[in-house]
């Protein structure tokens, strides 16, 4: 009876890892992460979680792969995903909560809970610096290109028209995809 309540005990552990591992798997994608850096960072939190598994990651779907003891035992998850446009300062906290774990400065408890909160904040950059980075990236570009201040002024314009367009369709399900 004792040896079934630890076995039991066990596959819940097992079930939280895996979960938190799936999750932090989508926060990378949507973060913007690359397929390779995604792969890495599960596969190196499944060997600090003592968990095997396997992942494969595209641009609309995410496999994961996790089992025990026994490759042929596996439990696979299959998320339809759709393509994100990435959040770098969500990104680095995230790698940096990796890294504590790595360290051992954090448990598994504390990295939960920081992942958590993590989804919470906010962004570093709100929507007017986001437009503001965007006429500013479109002028210098078009004065580089043409040596011409109203070519620089009219593909800023051009630029904050675009970016509005986009922020203004992207809550929109039709426009969305």
């Amino acid at each position: 009876m004792k040896r079934d309540m630890e076995l039991e005990m066990t596959k819940k552990e097992y079930r939280k890892r895996v979960r938190f591992v799936s999750k932090l798997g989508m926060r990378l994608h949507k973060c913007g992460a690359t397929s390779s850096r995604i792969e890495r960072h599960l596969t190196k939190l499944c060997g600090l979680l003592d968990i095997n598994g396997s992942f494969l990651y595209t641009p609309t779907n995410f496999t994961f792969c996790y089992w025990r003891n026994d490759p042929s035992n596996q439990l696979v998850l299959v998320e339809r995903i759709k393509p994100c446009s990435g959040d770098l300062g969500s990104l680095e906290r995230l790698d940096s909560l990796m890294t504590g774990f790595e360290a051992k400065q954090l448990n598994f408890e504390q990295m939960s809970e920081a992942f958590d909160n993590e989804a919470l904040s906010r962004a570093y950059y709100g929507p007017a610096v986001q437009c503001l980075a965007w006429m500013v990236a479109a002028t210098c570009l078009a004065v580089i290109l043409s040596f011409n201040l109203v070519d620089g002024m009219a593909a800023g314009l051009i630029a904050m028209s675009i970016y509005l367009l986009t922020a203004g369709m992207s809550d929109s399900s039709r426009f969305s995809d």
